[in-house]
């Protein structure tokens, strides 16, 4: 509707652009519903990144007749482990294995990185034209999941609920509760500023959700993230980043060595069980383990994924299995696979993170996962490496909405 310079009122038709969406209208729901989708069954995100990214890779090829430019960081870090990963299948133990892995890694890795190429293209205006229903979105599987976990006797029947213990019912949505830690910092930034509601909505879906999960590692990476985004850290500017990524090098380089001592210093505690979980002693002595296979063959390593190949030969004082899949830990994964080349390229990575400007977004999200990696999953799970660029293409969303870019 408008007027002519008569004064007379007009009826402009409407155009089709009007109410149909756009490309970058289809990506971020798309990208939400992933989201959603890995937080309910973070399985599905092995797939549902990976094919989004191929999808808009070419869709936007074919819309813009241009390629989306390639952030130069991730790019060299991807190289980097790209070389260890083939040197390591060099002198792999279980060759066979280890490229299968190695397959399936890099199956995953290429397709999701073509994702955060396109996310890095998306208009301010779109992301805070979607912003706050994608934080509504993005809350609901939060409560879903806390009522899945405090009222089990209304999902599951009599039987499954005889067959399985409250605590390993809890137990098997620690992958949920993991991923769902991971875009907590996004999740808040997508909020607007100052809508205490929304605050509100998050806290009442996030409270009881920390407080039911059986995955200390979550809890643990939560509590820190709270600390660094809430003002702990974040006021010593890039001291701060260049101090923690400073520490986190040191303990990659000398993880095996700090692993050891700490077990033999937990193990002669007395009482060491009333004040430390039953998981995580067990993680100790997996660790002590692993460290005693790693300085078999400290130089070259085993080759991927090859934990899953060694009998556990410990005193299993708190581990009573005979197999490991993995080590609970990356930098110890990353030492048993390759050797001190997997530590020095785990130096080179977080060196690339270190050096470039980010912002409150990133570096929470940064320390938070860090805490996951080395507590939890093996870093090839499938899932795991969906997740993770998931995770890195809604922090260039969230950071737009911040009008707080990252650099590449």
């Amino acid at each position: 509707m408008g007027q002519n310079n008569a004064g007379n009122i007009l009826i402009l038709p409407l155009r089709r652009s009007d109410f149909w969406p756009d490309f970058w209208d289809i990506f971020i729901i798309l990208f939400t519903i992933c989201i959603v989708g890995g937080m309910l069954f973070p399985l599905s995100l092995s797939a549902s990144i990976p094919t989004l990214g191929i999808f808009f890779f070419i869709a936007y090829i074919i819309k813009f007749k241009s390629v989306p430019p390639i952030p130069r960081y991730l790019v060299i870090w991807l190289c980097v482990l790209l070389v260890t990963m083939g040197l390591g299948q060099i002198w792999a133990v279980w060759s066979d294995d280890s490229l299968s892995r190695l397959s399936k890694v890099w199956g995953i890795i290429t397709p999701s990185f073509l994702l955060t190429m396109v996310a890095v293209q998306c208009p301010l205006e779109k992301v805070d034209a979607h912003k706050n229903w994608v934080f509504c979105a993005l809350c609901l599987p939060l409560f879903l999941i806390s009522a899945r976990l405090y009222l089990p006797h209304f999902f599951l029947s009599s039987a499954e609920l005889a067959q399985t213990s409250i605590t390993l019912d809890r137990a098997s949505f620690s992958k949920n509760v993991a991923f769902i830690a991971m875009t907590l910092p996004s999740l808040l930034a997508l909020s607007t500023h100052k809508n205490y509601k929304q605050k509100i909505v998050f806290l009442l879906g996030l409270v009881p959700l920390f407080l039911v999960t059986e995955s200390q590692a979550s809890q643990l990476s939560i509590i820190i993230m709270a600390a660094v985004g809430f003002g702990l850290l974040p006021f010593l500017s890039s001291f701060t980043r260049k101090a923690v990524g400073g520490g986190l090098i040191i303990f990659a380089l000398l993880m095996p060595y700090i692993s050891a001592i700490c077990f033999d210093f937990v193990s002669n505690l007395p009482l060491y069980g009333s004040f430390i979980p039953t998981t995580g002693l067990m993680r100790l002595e997996n660790w002590d383990f692993i460290t005693r296979e790693i300085l078999k063959s400290p130089w070259v390593g085993f080759g991927m994924d090859s934990a899953r190949h060694m009998i556990f030969t410990s005193d299993k004082i708190f581990y009573p299995l005979n197999e490991l899949m993995h080590p609970h830990n990356g930098f110890l994964q990353m030492w048993l696979d390759f050797g001190v080349l997997g530590a020095i390229a785990i130096a080179i990575g977080i060196g690339i993170y270190i050096s470039r400007r980010t912002n409150v977004i990133h570096f929470t999200t940064f320390v938070g996962a860090m805490i996951i990696l080395l507590l939890s999953w093996s870093i090839w799970s499938s899932w795991l490496i969906g997740a993770l660029f998931a995770v890195h293409t809604l922090i260039i969303l969230a950071s737009k909405s911040r009008n707080d870019q990252l650099t590449s």
